[in-house]
């Protein structure tokens, strides 16, 4: 879906219960709509490991919105369950990879092959 596209159905959007958080999520949701991987990329932004600084009438707006399919629905409000998998996922996808050193994963496999 192009930008004009997403502007012309956001317009459509009732803005006197609108936030910004709304109006991104709903713009996110129009871009990833067939890919979930692009979803939770959307998801990981409003998320940390500390949770989040939205409220549940704004979560429970975004899923009752037309905008959203069932599955981004589903996904939104698990995201803001505690431990759930989803939950977890984000927390996983929002890690900084560190890497390692050529020399210290062979150190790694070679340590790992011997003992076994």
């Amino acid at each position: 879906m192009d930008n004009r596209n997403i502007t012309k159905e956001l317009s459509s959007y009732n803005s006197k219960t609108e936030t910004r958080f709304i109006r991104y999520m709903i713009m996110g949701a129009l871009h990833s709509k067939n890919n979930a991987k692009h979803w939770f990329r959307y998801l990981g932004k409003i998320i940390d490991d500390y949770g989040s600084s939205f409220s549940k009438e704004e979560i429970d707006i975004l899923c009752k919105d037309e905008h959203l399919t069932p599955f981004q629905k589903v996904s939104l409000q698990e995201a803001f369950v505690e431990n759930s998998l989803t939950r977890l996922h984000i927390a996983k996808m929002n890690q900084k990879y560190i890497p390692t050193s050529i020399e210290e994963r062979r150190a790694q496999i070679e340590k790992f092959t011997k003992s076994n």
